[in-house]
C-alpha cells in the first residue's frame, strides 16, 4: 500500500474485513458460544459491527478516553473501537470460559492481520473474570466510556452495576442495550439514591439487526 495510508487506522471498510476474518479464523465452533444456561445472565449475544460504528460516531471518543466493555464476550467491540478510535486504552472483561477462550485466539489473529495489512490500532486488553469483582473496580472508575450489552443481564446483576456506575467520574458515558433509568426520570423523595439523579439519558436511534439475538 501507499507509505501514507501504511501504519495508520484501517478504514472502516477493511476494519470490518479484517475483524471478521479474525472471527472467522479464531471462533473455529460459534455454536459453543451458545452452551449456557437459559435466562441466566451469561447469556450469549454480538454486538454488531454497524452498532459499534454508530456509538464511535455518536460519542467521538478522543485520546484521553479509556473504553471498557463490561461483558465483552470474545472480544470484537474492543478490538473495533482500538482500530477506529484514538482511545487511550480499551479493555474487555468476560466471565464465560468459552468466549474467554475465543478472545485469546482473537487477540492473536488480530494482531497478525494488522500487522498484515500494515494498520495500526490502539493499546487493548482483553481480560477474563467477574466484572463485578473487586479486582476490576479500578478499571471501570477509571473508564470514560462504558458499553455495556446488558438486555439478558437480569435485576440483580444490572442493580451490582449501577452500584459500581455511580462511582463514576462525571461526565463518564454509559452505552447499554438496556435503560438503567427511564428516559422520563423524575427526582422525587422516594428516589433520591436511585443512580437516575446524577444521569442525562438519552436514547440512540434503534438499528435493525444491531444485535445477533434480538431486534
Amino acid at each position: 500500500s501507499l507509505p501514507a495510508k501504511r501504519h495508520a487506522l484501517p478504514s472502516r471498510n477493511m476494519l470490518r474485513h479484517i475483524v471478521q476474518q479474525v472471527y472467522n479464523y479464531a471462533v473455529s465452533e460459534p455454536e459453543k458460544l451458545n452452551q449456557y444456561e437459559p435466562f441466566s445472565p451469561e447469556v450469549y449475544g454480538e454486538t454488531s459491527f454497524e452498532l459499534v460504528c454508530q456509538m464511535v460516531d455518536e460519542i467521538n471518543i478522543s485520546q484521553d478516553d479509556v473504553f471498557i466493555d463490561l461483558g465483552s464476550g470474545v472480544g470484537q467491540v474492543v478490538l473495533q473501537v482500538a482500530a477506529s478510535t484514538k482511545a487511550k486504552i480499551c479493555i474487555g472483561i468476560e466471565k464465560a470460559d468459552v468466549p474467554s477462550r475465543y478472545a485469546e485466539n482473537m487477540d492473536s489473529m488480530f494482531r497478525t492481520w494488522m500487522k498484515w495489512f500494515g494498520k495500526k490500532y490502539g493499546e487493548y486488553q482483553l481480560l477474563k473474570g467477574d466484572f463485578l469483582a473487586d479486582e476490576h473496580r479500578e478499571k471501570i472508575m477509571s473508564a470514560s466510556v462504558v458499553f455495556v450489552n446488558n438486555f439478558a443481564f437480569g435485576p440483580n446483576v444490572d442493580h451490582s452495576l449501577k452500584e459500581r456506575f455511580a462511582e463514576l467520574r462525571d461526565g463518564a458515558k454509559i452505552v447499554s442495550s438496556k435503560s438503567f433509568c427511564p428516559l422520563n426520570f423524575r427526582i422525587t423523595d422516594r428516589n433520591l439514591s436511585d443512580i437516575g439523579t446524577i444521569m442525562h439519558v438519552k436514547e440512540m436511534t434503534p438499528l435493525r439487526g444491531s444485535v445477533s439475538w434480538t431486534g
